[in-house]
């Protein structure tokens, strides 16, 4: 691939070592793979992006958003339906979603605050 394939494989794992977002930072990842698999050859059995998929994720393409789902339901549990449709969508769609940032978790119910009673002076 000469120059221009060896450019785009740094810029790939520049910003790959740049990005806080551990999705984002997988797909640089992945694309830094497939691209040095063009360029070897290597990827003889199956596809690049297949193979370089598995490298990084341990899964095929077509696997990744099930296991994606199926993890999440095993860490939310009963809370899985309050986040996500049954699509694995967030329910709570915001346009600059940040999943490093963990929401905060509603209270169940309204907990009401304690206040102490006055004390009356003693005579």
């Amino acid at each position: 691939m000469g120059k221009m394939g060896n450019g785009v494989l740094e810029y790939l794992q520049a910003a790959a070592l740049q990005e806080r977002n551990p999705h984002r930072r997988a797909d640089y990842q992945i694309a830094a793979r497939i691209v040095d698999h063009c360029q070897k050859g290597d990827a003889v059995e199956c596809s690049p992006h297949v193979l370089a998929t598995y490298e990084v994720l341990g899964w095929h393409p077509d696997k990744v958003w099930s296991q994606i789902v199926k993890h999440r339901k095993a860490v939310l549990r009963d809370e899985y339906d309050y986040w996500y449709d049954a699509a694995g969508n967030p329910r709570n769609s915001i346009s600059d979603y940040d999943p490093v940032r963990v929401p905060k978790k509603p209270p169940a119910k309204a907990v009401p605050r304690f206040i102490p009673a006055k004390r009356q002076a003693s005579v």
